[in-house]
């Protein structure tokens, strides 16, 4: 892992706070979230995230986060252009957004671990059974593009990847880097641990991805999308981005525990 000098100020370490019922209840241990918490995205569909207790019995917390997605719903809640929508791209959403504007602290600390949990059910439709599109399952957002996401083309194959941005203006994305991360059909039906850690630069960043204490991504290059660097926040679980059609959604569910950042990796345990 590089060290280089901060550029920005760290967010502080503070006592977890108990946060309103549009956010995460009875979060465990968000670390370095912990002082901005997460809200549910605006353009979610309509009951699509749940905390509730682990079904699996396998879990590495009590509650977990639950996301789904289903056929036939885009929300026409507008961007910040107030003209494009998730209908205009034909995409669904279940999310927590990291609620970097509580603090007014909008983007990350230089240099930071996050770490979080993963469980997708044994059948998640994948290649030739999910309509056409991207699944993003977490992600760094500037308001336009994600900086860095973990994401799975329906269309492509059954492979997980970490992908950066160029931004084309419009809310219309470039994938930049791209690299594999593993077999998405080999995670299934299993709890998987990813630990990432990032620099964040708009030209020599690094990240490391461990999934499972096992090193999937060791890269060095831009983290942040040129030009919109001054927004940086995390969203976990689960966008089904630009589709053939929302009608042709197959239903989809993801749960995520042990959502958390520190200062070193030692932190995310």
């Amino acid at each position: 892992m590089r060290i280089r000098a901060k550029k920005r100020a760290l967010l502080l370490l503070s006592t977890l706070v108990a946060l309103s019922a549009a956010g995460v209840a009875n979060a465990q241990s968000l670390g370095k979230f912990g002082s901005n918490g997460f809200l549910e995205s605006d353009s979610n569909q309509p009951g699509s995230y749940s905390r509730i207790s682990d079904p699996t019995a396998t879990a590495p917390t009590s509650k977990v986060y639950r996301f789904s997605v289903s056929a036939d719903f885009c929300s026409s809640q507008k961007y910040k252009d107030g003209a494009s929508d998730d209908c205009k791209f034909q995409s669904v959403r279940s999310l927590l957004v990291e609620d970097v504007w509580k603090q007014n602290v909008l983007v990350q600390p230089d240099q930071l671990w996050y770490g979080w949990y993963m469980y997708w059910p044994a059948y998640v439709p994948l290649k030739g059974k999910q309509v056409s599109g991207q699944y993003m399952f977490a992600e760094f957002h500037n308001g336009q593009c994600p900086h860095l996401a973990l994401v799975n083309q329906t269309n492509e194959s059954n492979s997980l990847y970490l992908v950066s941005n160029r931004a084309l203006g419009g809310y219309r994305c470039a994938q930049d880097m791209k690299i594999k991360v593993g077999n998405l059909q080999q995670m299934l039906g299993r709890w998987v641990r990813f630990e990432m850690y990032v620099d964040w630069s708009k030209d020599d960043g690094a990240v490391e991805l461990y999934v499972d204490g096992q090193a999937a991504v060791n890269y060095e290059g831009r983290t942040l999308t040129a030009g919109y660097e001054d927004l940086n926040h995390f969203n976990f679980g689960m966008y089904l981005c630009c589709t053939a059609g929302v009608r042709l959604v197959q239903d989809a569910t993801v749960l995520f525990a042990g959502v958390k950042s520190a200062s070193k990796r030692s932190g995310l345990k």
